[in-house]
């Protein structure tokens, strides 16, 4: 995966567990929506501990650690989902 994934690269890893780097929590990657420059990710972990709003680093088997903003955006005894949001804007050489 590139520094700067694409919508595309995350599509091919949707139900792929992640690390939450510097924990014991695993979050498996539920879905991918939006275009190829605005789209958000799904995840899922457990129910608790819960991961506090902010960046957290995941890494994917042996691919490099990626940090993502998480934001929990739902919970139930069972699970919390979270969302990551990205918004890719072009660089000066992409509207040329």
């Amino acid at each position: 995966m590139s520094e700067y994934p694409t919508r595309a690269e995350w599509s091919e890893l949707v139900d792929e567990q992640f690390a939450v780097v510097d924990t014991e929590l695993t979050l498996v990657l539920h879905t991918v929506t939006g275009s190829d420059t605005n789209y958000s990710l799904e995840f899922e972990g457990p129910a608790a501990p819960m991961l506090q709003q902010g960046i957290s680093r995941l890494r994917h088997g042996t691919d490099e650690a990626i940090d993502v903003f998480l934001v929990p955006v739902a919970a139930t005894d069972e699970a919390t989902r979270y969302e990551a949001v990205f918004n890719l804007l072009p660089t000066d050489h992409d509207a040329a």
